[in-house]
């Protein structure tokens, strides 16, 4: 049996059903290309980070991003990936190594200067760190770029917020009544929806996502991945920490691998396959490759 937003869509026999139609029953739609394809092409590099090291989980590590690039940073459990991410966006400290935005160095040390400076990080954990589960929708959309929406006397103009929590569950297809809908309400995958638009709404020029679809429908899954290929049209560089290697191929234009805090290997294009980035985050030889 099949249900979709709370209601009941059909049911099946075993025999008599496969994985294609019961994901088209269950989204309500067709998924011809769930990862989407690239639509304009990768600008100049934007976002560089030199020896970056920090809390004995990572170690000099360095590379670039580009313009409208997404960035893959593939890599097991425990090897630095989520940790190199909160120490570029000043959650955590980063104890060595420079970034540089737009040729620009940058001493980030609070999420609110990594916000000033054009950065943002999209938690891999959006109930305990992500989300204010206890506030509505509108409240969390707007909550990382509050002073957009401030006077000069400091007042918060509601209508603006208002219209522009409207236009983010338009924008995210955020399945909700009323944007005053408390978060902690909705399903997993439309609080990550809330997640994405919240960093949105800051106009990032590099945006980092931490398992960006984790504990998502197929559904929601193909809506974030066609956002965060939005964002790259745009010319944001994304940066996309996961675990789902399907996930890290499908959207990834170039891969980065991680193996005990270091940076042990990048592949494109052909190279970038299951096989190669396995052997790369576990540390096994391929013979005949």
């Amino acid at each position: 049996t099949v249900m979709r937003d709370g209601k009941y869509v059909e049911t099946f026999d075993i025999h008599a059903v496969n994985e294609e139609t019961l994901v088209r029953r269950m989204v309500g739609r067709d998924l011809l290309n769930v990862y989407g394809r690239r639509t304009v092409p990768i600008g100049q590099p934007c976002f560089e980070v030199r020896g970056a090291s920090g809390d004995k989980r990572f170690h000099n590590v360095s590379f670039r991003v580009s313009r409208g690039e997404i960035l893959g940073i593939a890599g097991l459990v425990g090897a630095g990936r989520t940790e190199l991410g909160r120490a570029l966006c000043g959650i955590d400290p980063l104890d060595a190594g420079e970034i540089t935005l737009d040729g620009v160095r940058l001493d980030i040390r609070s999420p609110r200067q990594a916000i000033r400076s054009g950065l943002g990080y999209m938690t891999e954990d959006r109930k305990d760190q992500g989300l204010f589960l206890r506030m509505s929708i509108r409240d969390n959309c707007a909550a990382p770029s509050l002073s957009s929406f401030t006077g000069r006397l400091g007042w918060m103009n509601d209508g603006r917020i208002d219209d522009f929590a409207e236009a983010c569950r338009d924008r995210f297809n955020i399945v909700t009544p009323h944007t005053a809908q408390r978060v902690g309400n909705l399903s997993g995958g439309n609080q990550q929806k809330v997640l994405l638009s919240m960093w949105m709404g800051i106009g990032p020029k590099v945006l980092i996502v931490d398992e960006p679809t984790r504990g998502v429908d197929i559904g929601a899954k193909s809506d974030i991945y066609a956002l965060l290929r939005e964002l790259a049209a745009a010319g944001v560089g994304i940066i996309m920490i996961s675990s789902d290697l399907q996930e890290i191929l499908g959207v990834s234009d170039r891969v980065l691998v991680m193996r005990d805090g270091q940076l042990v290997a990048e592949f494109a294009d052909q190279q970038a396959n299951e096989e190669n980035i396995i052997a790369a985050a576990t540390g096994v030889e391929l013979r005949g490759v």
